[in-house]
């Protein structure tokens, strides 16, 4: 016997990404479960969106060589399943992107204009390129475990939740 929120997940795995986004928004507004901070409008931490890059996550591993058009090789397993064990353990969902360097980027925004993006492959190391308000920019690498990359996430949205 499913549950109602089995039955919903197993719904919202069917749904396109952006249509996710507008119910999960729609949820958050009317029923906000957290206090917000400065930079905390855009975080990501309902379960819905670890929903979403789930399925995400999936369609990403089913790429093949060549997959943007200019010879990038597919994503390789040992990447997809590390993204995967982070994804279940990050307490702020990202955007998560495939890039031609056999690594997924995660991306968040802040409200305040900022931009964090931090690369993960199948490397210890994860890169970390922030962008502030002010257009200042900021590198530097960090270790690719969920403790890490949760506190560098907490860290930019000025965030004691991790």
């Amino acid at each position: 016997m499913t549950t109602i929120q089995q039955e919903a997940y197993q719904l919202i795995d069917t749904m396109p990404d952006e249509s996710v986004r507008i119910l999960v928004d729609y949820i958050r507004k009317v029923f906000p479960s957290r206090p917000e901070t400065s930079n905390t409008k855009w975080v990501r931490f309902d379960e819905n969106y670890r929903v979403a890059n789930r399925k995400k996550l999936a369609r990403i591993a089913e790429m093949q060589d060549s997959w943007n058009g200019n010879g990038a090789k597919a994503i390789s397993a040992a990447v997809i399943e590390s993204v995967r064990d982070l994804l279940e353990q990050m307490e702020f969902q990202p955007e998560i992107f495939p890039t031609a360097c056999d690594s997924i980027q995660f991306e968040y925004e802040m409200q305040d204009g900022g931009h964090l993006e931090i690369e993960i492959s199948s490397k210890d190391q994860a890169e970390c390129f922030y962008v502030d308000a002010n257009g200042n920019e900021y590198l530097e690498q960090i270790s690719a475990d969920a403790e890490s990359i949760n506190r560098k996430v907490a860290e930019h949205y000025g965030s004691k939740f991790s």
